[in-house]
């Protein structure tokens, strides 16, 4: 299982590729449902990464209906707005059926 901590170590590292830890964490996080990967809390470091890693918690959290760790009250909003990767390539089965 990956832990939040893990995802925000990932991301901090490889800025590049920040959508890819998220999105593997949100996976793995749907996938065992387990709280106990979101308990520990994280240096708050970055605005925006942290807002975000704070906000997915909060929007899995009551997907799943589980209660949300204290510490992500904690985590200020972010005042900028992160850009979604514009993908250059698409996988070839996604790219024969879009036109």
């Amino acid at each position: 299982m990956i832990t939040l901590l893990e995802t925000k170590k990932n991301i901090i590292s490889d800025q590049k590729n920040w959508s890819i830890y998220l999105m593997d964490f949100v996976d793995d996080f749907r996938y065992y449902k387990n709280p106990d990967v979101i308990e520990q809390s994280f240096d708050l470091n970055n605005e925006k990464f942290d807002a975000l890693l704070a906000s997915t918690v909060m929007y899995l959290c009551d997907e799943l209906n589980l209660e949300c760790p204290d510490w992500i009250y904690e985590v200020p909003a972010c005042k900028s707005s992160l850009k979604i990767p514009k993908y250059q390539t698409s996988p070839q089965n996604h790219s024969n059926r879009s036109g």
